[in-house]
């Protein structure tokens, strides 16, 4: 069992997304939420944006890791703020080792303030160390974070990105193994 924890709206479950999980059968469950990211400044990321997401993290892993039945095996998060908060919680509720944290998309960019640079690689090694895999969009980010959060212990994963769901079948399609060319009596050609 697959938790999905999408911030776009309540309805996400009956969206293409959605759809798509049903279609493939992964046994899943959406928890969604209607969370406005919208802010004018700062402050407003600060003391708006961040509270609403980490409420709706705390009643998402509460009810994820702890209430739920069946559990999941894993859960699929999409901020730094959930990384922590869902990683809090797996730990306060004795599920280390039974449900497998993923976050997706993670990206780090570097800062030329060597202070700021070694503040937020502190922090995103915290948040790293809370999660079991990283998905990364970008083959170069997977050769570049393993080495640089080497410490977190965390798994990086690359999966292209797809604007649409409708999309995977193509991904799928191309890393199939050409089929061989026939003939017109159905044998491979030589």
């Amino acid at each position: 069992m697959i938790h999905f924890f999408p911030m776009f709206g309540r309805g996400a479950a009956e969206t293409e997304f959605g759809d798509a999980l049903r279609a493939i059968g992964v046994p899943h469950r959406i928890f969604a939420g209607d969370i406005s990211r919208s802010y004018r400044s700062r402050l407003g990321l600060l003391f708006g944006v961040v509270p609403r997401i980490a409420l709706f993290a705390l009643a998402s892993a509460w009810a994820s890791l702890v209430t739920s039945r069946p559990r999941p095996d894993a859960v699929v998060i999409a901020s730094d703020i959930e990384a922590l908060i869902f990683g809090a919680v797996r730990w306060l509720a004795g599920r280390r080792h039974a449900t497998r944290i993923v976050f997706t998309p993670f990206i780090y960019t570097s800062r030329r303030n060597q202070r700021l640079e070694a503040l937020r690689h502190a922090y995103y090694s915290l948040v790293l160390r809370c999660v079991d895999v990283a998905i990364v969009h970008s083959r170069l980010e997977l050769s570049r974070y393993p080495a640089l959060f080497a410490a977190a212990g965390t798994r990086f994963a690359f999966v292209p990105y797809g604007l649409t769901i409708a999309d995977r079948a193509a991904f799928i399609a191309a890393a199939q193994p050409p089929a061989p060319e026939s003939t017109a009596f159905g044998l491979a050609a030589v």
